[in-house]
């Protein structure tokens, strides 16, 4: 059954580049909301595919929907605050060109906004697809939060779970009020945080108000392994930037974080460390791996992790990676290491 709202508005916000493989999909699964008071507004990013042209054949079949397109590419955190400037709903949600998004999604995100008006932006659980659809892991939140029962969550609660969990905020699946988006955000801070600069802007309404997460999985995120960034993310060897961003909060919020806390942040900082070791022994350039280990498995580091069963078998594996880089491996062990590993 579709239900019709007369307000409020909702401006669904798409940022796109190159997404003619996924996009109608995608636009398929909004235009078939239960809600359906809303414009649709596609912000492409000099697209040199198709996926301009198929906008424009949604456009002359539904009304709502709009296109904005730039002349050259500004990268995609700069095309995120160009949905904030192009939003004039009363909440502003912003999705991914290549995900879909369940037929009661909007409406459900609608209604907790209007039903718990302290709180500025709400969030959904996701499912991840592959490029073909296939389904995979759900994207879950900490069970320190759902076990709460509340409504919304304060800024140290999000923050104290992301430094014990790394990142469990699903970006595409934001709808904030508009007069924050406008008001309290304006833009990314993208040149601080790169590719991390959507969650530094969920940290900053944080800061401000709380913010929700609909603890059921109401989209599916789509993770396609023919991607750049997807094998781009798997091969670095570089600190992930994420850490930009947790890095920057840890320092101004250190009087507020205990001892714990502060133990959880370095368990992420030796997770990564191993991660971009295990890519420089997958790369061949042992010396590199073996500089990273010898500082980064310390005593105090491998006592913490004691009894906690995920931080043992991360320190096992840095422990295995530190031994093979005294171990010559043929391209096609390296090879085999790699698939195992991300289960290609």
């Amino acid at each position: 059954m579709t239900i019709v709202y007369s307000t409020p508005k909702v401006s669904i916000c798409i940022p796109s580049y190159n997404s003619a493989r996924t996009i109608c999909e995608t636009i398929d699964s909004v235009l078939q909301q239960s809600f359906t008071n809303f414009e649709l507004l596609i912000v492409d990013n000099a697209s040199t595919d198709e996926t301009v042209d198929i906008v424009n054949r949604y456009m002359a079949k539904d009304s709502r929907v709009k296109l904005y397109t730039s002349e050259e590419n500004i990268g995609a955190e700069r095309n995120f605050t160009k949905c904030i400037q192009y939003a004039t709903g009363e909440y502003t949600a912003v999705y991914n060109s290549d995900d879909v998004y369940l037929k009661d999604m909007v409406e459900k995100q609608v209604l907790f906004l209007e039903n718990n008006k302290e709180v500025a932006a709400i969030f959904t659980l996701a499912q991840n697809i592959d490029e073909n659809g296939k389904l995979g892991r759900i994207r879950r939140i900490p069970s320190e939060l759902t076990k709460t029962g509340k409504n919304g969550y304060c800024f140290m609660e999000i923050f104290k779970g992301l430094l014990k969990y790394s990142n469990f905020i699903t970006t595409p699946s934001a709808m904030v009020r508009t007069k924050v988006f406008k008001g309290d955000i304006q833009k990314s801070n993208c040149d601080l945080y790169a590719s991390s600069a959507d969650l530094e802007v969920w940290l900053r309404i944080a800061e401000k108000y709380p913010i929700g997460i609909i603890n059921e999985v109401l989209m599916k995120y789509r993770i396609s392994t023919n991607s750049f960034s997807y094998h781009y993310a798997r091969r670095r060897t570089e600190r992930h930037d994420l850490f930009l961003v947790l890095s920057a909060y840890v320092e101004k919020y250190r009087s507020c974080l205990d001892e714990n806390d502060l133990k959880n942040y370095d368990q992420l900082l030796l997770k990564d460390d191993i991660s971009r070791a295990i890519n420089y022994v997958l790369r061949d350039e042992r010396l590199q791996a073996r500089s990273i280990l010898k500082s980064a498995i310390k005593l105090d580091r491998v006592l913490f992790c004691f009894g906690w069963k995920k931080h043992m078998l991360i320190v096992v594996f840095g422990l295995i990676t530190f031994m093979l880089t005294y171990t010559i491996l043929p391209e096609t062990i390296r090879k085999k290491i790699y698939e195992a590993r991300y289960h290609i």
